[in-house]
């Protein structure tokens, strides 16, 4: 049996031009996923109509860690809650992520890979969560250039 493997992307971004396109050709039987989510963090009603064109055409969709049996009413209902609460974590986790990385450098801390031109990075012990991290200090051979 042919098999349409692919790696996990991202579920916001990720282009599923592969799966839209075998799915018409109906080039395989079953779509396996680890959640729900990676098929679509789209709006509600865009992953729903994805998902049951899979269906209508005969294509089972089978999530590893979300057993719902889409062919009965609970499980569609799950599958619906499931969707809804991917897409308010996926948007919500990019509203947290900056102003996260906005309280890090506040404090004085560096996230953001190559220090900028004029600084280094040094490691400290961050006494708030007890871990080291990365902290910016003057490069002074590259801090007169900028001065």
């Amino acid at each position: 049996m042919p098999c349409l493997c692919r790696k996990a992307k991202s579920g916001k971004t990720d282009d599923r031009s592969k799966t839209v396109k075998g799915r018409y050709k109906k080039k395989f039987d079953i779509v396996l996923v680890r959640k729900f989510d990676r098929l679509s963090r789209e709006k509600a009603h865009i992953a729903l109509a994805r998902i049951y064109q899979l269906l209508d055409m005969g294509i089972k969709i089978v999530s590893i860690h979300e057993p719902f049996d889409l062919q009965t009413p609970a499980g569609e209902l799950a599958l619906t809650n499931s969707i809804g609460y991917n897409r308010f974590f996926s948007r919500n986790l990019g509203s947290e992520i900056p102003s996260g990385l906005i309280t890090t450098l506040k404090r004085g801390f560096w996230r953001c890979g190559e220090p900028p031109y004029g600084w280094k990075c040094a490691k400290v012990f961050d006494e708030a969560i007890r871990v080291y991290r990365t902290k910016l200090e003057i490069n002074e051979k590259e801090a007169k250039a900028v001065r």
